[in-house]
């Protein structure tokens, strides 16, 4: 049977799932964007609450709902949110280099109850699997198993639409397929959860060969937030 997705219709459904928890989105723009996402999902009728204080109109605007996703709006959205008792925090990081900010921002929340810890990097590594695995993960994976919070999770790589260059093959879907593989399994060898997202972009429409819209993104927010409130109710009935 096919599992349902809970698709949240409103502030306070979103608040009931997250309240009381943390969640920290660390890695590249692909991480952001889901951010953005569940970042919409606080706004209700007050769009301007989740900018920057001090952007102009002009700024709001033109970064308002479906252009917010584009790299020139990243600076003009908060990337530290608080509301109805859950926080969200972004933290944009490229390179498997940045493992020692990586997991200084993890530590900020060693043993903070209903924390959530999700990563995501490759593509600015040419997903380089043996590079990031030993580089960020196995570090991940050994500052994780001090302390039950948060809960590590890892993002996917999204699969690259049509408009993705050929003269970038270590961009390109093949070498994609195979660094899923490989993180993969060592993610499932270390009971690590892993939010799906490759074969759901594999036939969608990239706006510049990389990177989706609004729509794809909501849909990655909830089922991010279905796991969450999955998740808990597990741990819950325990």
């Amino acid at each position: 049977m096919d599992a349902v997705i809970r698709k949240f219709q409103s502030k306070d459904e979103v608040c009931r799932v997250l309240g009381n928890t943390t969640i920290y989105f660390i890695g590249d723009s692909f991480m952001r964007q889901l951010y953005i996402s569940v970042l919409g999902f606080f706004e209700a009728e007050d769009s301007k609450n989740i900018f920057v204080d001090n952007t102009s109109p002009a700024i709001i605007q033109k970064c308002d709902k479906h252009y917010r996703y584009i790299a020139e709006c990243r600076h003009s959205i908060k990337h530290d949110f608080s509301e109805c008792n859950a926080r969200i925090h972004c933290e944009e990081m490229y390179l498997v280099t940045n493992v020692g900010q990586v997991l200084n921002a993890m530590k900020t929340l060693t043993g903070k109850n209903n924390s959530w810890f999700l990563v995501g990097f490759g593509a600015h590594d040419s997903f380089n699997h043996d590079l990031v695995q030993k580089t960020l993960i196995e570090p991940l994976l050994l500052e994780a198993g001090k302390s039950t919070w948060p809960k590590l999770v890892w993002y996917e790589p999204q699969a690259a639409g049509y408009l993705k260059t050929q003269k970038a093959p270590d961009q390109l879907n093949p070498r994609r397929i195979i660094f899923n593989a490989k993180i993969n399994a060592l993610m499932e060898k270390h009971n690590v959860p892993i939010i799906k997202f490759y074969n759901m972009t594999s036939q969608v429409l990239s706006y510049d060969g990389s990177h989706y819209g609004k729509g794809v993104n909501d849909v990655k927010a909830h089922i991010l937030l279905n796991y969450i409130l999955e998740e808990r109710g597990r741990l819950r009935s325990r």
